[in-house]
């Protein structure tokens, strides 16, 4: 009988050892964020010890780096450390969930954990500016997919209403490739724009706006004749 209270006793005791022979993560909120941008948030570590080594160490995963502020520090019994946490996300990443690992280790124990990051859907686009004249009747612009997603028939639309002189002489815009069958995310396209002066136009300078469109998306930019 003896015995079995003096095992109690010392498996109790381990028992205790155990239950704080660690640190102890806090809640880690979900985020979300845009490709190509950078976001915070910050979580508790605390311990029912004092703990005198702790460091932050997070598991690599491409398309993310990830950085703690303190990344080490010491915790006495029963305080509250609040560590900032900073997520670099990299431009095209894919719309998606993903899980950024990390440990907070120490001499008393490691424990692991997870940052849950949700980056959002982009749709958007750039389109470059162009100057044509009669003596230089084509040239070419760039549109680029600076989204995450791909596009698929994206249509380049012409506002023609401003080609025209006092006259009604109209200038004409021919599109190498419109609509743009598919362009992936990060992407970039040239198309080539042939212009068509009428012989009897009033001398002037003249300008049209090239709008980029598809579901969700209507991109202006310049184009500029003279």
């Amino acid at each position: 009988m003896k015995f079995k209270l003096i095992f109690l006793l010392l498996a109790s005791i381990l028992l205790s050892y155990g239950a704080i022979a660690a640190p102890v993560i806090g809640t880690v909120a979900p985020i979300s964020a845009l490709h190509g941008s950078t976001v915070s948030g910050s979580f508790k570590v605390s311990s029912n010890a004092n703990v005198s080594d702790v460091t932050l160490e997070s598991t690599v995963v491409s398309g993310f780096t990830v950085s703690f502020s303190p990344v080490s520090f010491s915790l006495i019994k029963d305080e509250e450390k609040t560590i900032t946490y900073t997520v670099v996300v990299a431009s095209q990443s894919a719309p998606k969930e993903y899980t950024l690992p990390f440990k907070v280790k120490s001499s008393q124990g490691d424990v692991s954990s997870s940052l849950k990051i949700t980056v959002n859907e982009s749709k958007t686009l750039t389109v470059s500016s162009l100057t044509l004249s009669k003596s230089f009747k084509t040239g070419n612009i760039t549109v680029i997919n600076t989204g995450n997603v791909d596009l698929s028939n994206v249509d380049l639309t012409l506002n023609p209403a401003v080609l025209k002189d006092n006259d009604n002489n109209q200038i004409t815009l021919t599109l190498s490739e419109d609509p743009i069958a598919l362009i992936r995310a990060g992407e970039s396209k040239t198309i080539s724009i042939t212009s068509a002066f009428p012989s009897k136009l009033n001398i002037g300078n003249y300008a049209s706006s090239i709008i980029a469109v598809l579901s969700g998306v209507s991109l202006n930019c310049c184009m500029h004749l003279k």
